[in-house]
């Protein structure tokens, strides 16, 4: 029985033309088996990086006459970047219009901040992170405005959390370095992962390689930990039995207190630490006592929220608005 051995004289395989292809175009970008054909005037001026590039050399090989340049980008990655720049219903995500308050796929965000950064194209970059930290509170009153609203934190991005597009996010938000929007972001990992909903493990149906690098999984894990550790500490100090902020003697605080510790600390404190104060956790108590825990709680959401960052190994906030905010 013969077998047939692959032709090594066939040529190699064309690459594929794709949006945007101008025939008027004057440079063929290539990677991935995949070429575009645009402008090189409008991509220099959009792109410091490119615009380099071209003063030094104008790519190797011709297609339709034009030079080619071979890229090493991702080819989804480069043509949503191409088609912000050059096809205006694209440039929806890009421009500030009404395509800012539209749900944006992942997959967008993720081109926008990767190649912005890569080729320098300013605006794309700036435009999409001010998304994120629009989106990614970084002050506790933010983070209460957003719940008051009854908004998502991820009302801008199109995601499915049961596909781990959250794990995702925080993946797209590290790599990028747009680190002042990573520990709430990390943050909400360790929620999904203590109410069951996505593991920070979570793998991609058909891999075995976890969506979050195995440090942040340790981080996530740590924090995870600290958040029920301080949630007994700062939030709830008053429902121990030895917490006497001011003499209160009333048999029924006392009952009320340990009812309430019994729902709310066993068989394990809370990891949602941002929630808002609710008014029947005071059912029970006397005037003054419901008053102090109130208090007290206000003091320990605020108290958690400025140990955020440190849980996941970040500089504090202050430092993270001065240097990671674009």
């Amino acid at each position: 029985m013969t077998t047939m051995q692959p032709d090594s004289d066939a040529p190699p395989p064309q690459p594929e033309r794709s949006t945007p292809w101008f025939e008027d175009g004057n440079i063929v970008l290539e990677t991935e088996g995949k070429q575009w054909k645009i402008y090189k005037g409008i991509l220099a001026a959009n792109s410091a990086v490119f615009r380099d590039m071209f003063d030094v050399a104008v790519g190797e090989g011709l297609v339709d006459g034009c030079p080619v340049v071979h890229l090493h980008d991702s080819a989804a990655d480069l043509k949503w970047v191409l088609e912000a720049l050059y096809e205006p219903e694209a440039q929806r995500w890009s421009d500030g219009g009404a395509g800012a308050h539209e749900t944006m796929p992942i997959a967008v965000a993720s081109a926008f901040l990767r190649l912005g950064r890569k080729y320098e194209i300013v605006h794309l970059r700036k435009r999409i992170a001010k998304r994120f930290v629009a989106n990614f509170p970084t002050t506790l009153q933010d983070q209460d405005r957003i719940v008051q609203a009854a908004e998502s934190v991820l009302a801008a991005f199109d995601h499915e959390v049961e596909r781990g597009d959250l794990l995702a996010l925080a993946n797209v938000i590290r790599e990028n370095e747009l680190l002042l929007c990573l520990p709430f972001a990390l943050y909400l990992c360790v929620l999904q992962d203590a109410h069951s909903t996505t593991s920070v493990f979570f793998a991609p149906p058909g891999t075995s390689t976890p969506i979050l690098s195995l440090a942040d999984i340790q981080r996530c894990a740590a924090a995870k930990e600290s958040l029920r550790r301080l949630a007994a500490l700062e939030l709830f100090p008053w429902l121990h039995q030895d917490y006497k902020h001011f003499f209160c003697t009333r048999t029924w605080c006392t009952d009320a207190k340990t009812r309430l510790a019994g729902q709310l600390l066993y068989p394990l404190p809370p990891c949602s630490s941002f929630e808002q104060w609710h008014d029947s956790w005071a059912d029970g108590l006397c005037a003054r006592c419901a008053i102090d825990a109130h208090a007290r709680y206000n003091k320990g959401r605020q108290a958690i929220w400025d140990q955020l960052p440190a849980m996941f190994g970040l500089p504090d906030w202050a430092d993270l608005r001065r240097h990671w905010a674009e």
